[in-house]
């Protein structure tokens, strides 16, 4: 078996390929600092100016294999201590969509599982809720995710049982013109539930 095939030569060989892919991700960076900067003026009003959420600094990662998917996140606001984290995570999965999730584990999930099972109902019907043991799998499908406004969701039950949350908000490529301004009110929607 040979290495190289047909399609696999042209795909190394193909020079404006590679160009569009960075520019792509310039792009993607660029889209995902102006959420946290949205973000940022979102949540002043709801933290006192010293809060350590938002003196945290936004901190992208990326990768090029998630299920076979390259991917960039950024994580605004976070706190990441050895008992648990809290973050506001921004992912751009390609061959997906972006999404927006708060992550909740550890410690940091049980302080709060209380107070969003009361608030539940202030969580936009459109927003995902995080059904897989997994708490790394970030595809929103019907394998890791359920949409808030299914019935089928008990969702006590779905937070006595896990020791994390993910609530998502899955937005499609094609809306990321308004990804900063849907970012910040998912930001305000989220953490004034956790106020």
């Amino acid at each position: 078996m040979p290495y190289f095939d047909e399609r696999t030569l042209q795909l190394l060989n193909n020079k404006q390929f590679y160009s569009d892919l960075i520019n792509a991700e310039t792009r993607v960076q660029a889209l995902l600092e102006a959420c946290s900067a949205e973000i940022r003026a979102a949540l002043e009003p709801l933290f006192p100016e010293d809060s350590p959420l938002l003196k945290s600094a936004a901190k992208t990662t990326r990768g090029n294999n998630f299920l076979g998917y390259p991917w960039t996140i950024i994580d605004f606001p976070r706190k990441f201590e050895s008992e648990g984290f809290m973050a506001l995570r921004i992912l751009c999965l390609r061959g997906h969509c972006f999404s927006i999730t708060l992550h909740l584990s550890g410690e940091t999930f049980k302080y709060y599982a209380d107070r969003i099972l009361s608030r539940k109902d202030e969580i936009p019907s459109n927003y995902f809720i995080s059904t897989n043991a997994d708490e790394w799998m970030h595809i929103i499908d019907e394998k890791n995710y359920r949409n808030m406004n299914n019935p089928d969701i008990d969702f006590e039950k779905e937070l006595e049982t896990t020791s994390y949350l993910k609530i998502a908000h899955k937005i499609p490529f094609e809306e990321a013109e308004s990804l900063p301004q849907q970012a910040a009110e998912t930001a305000r929607i989220l953490f004034e539930i956790l106020r």
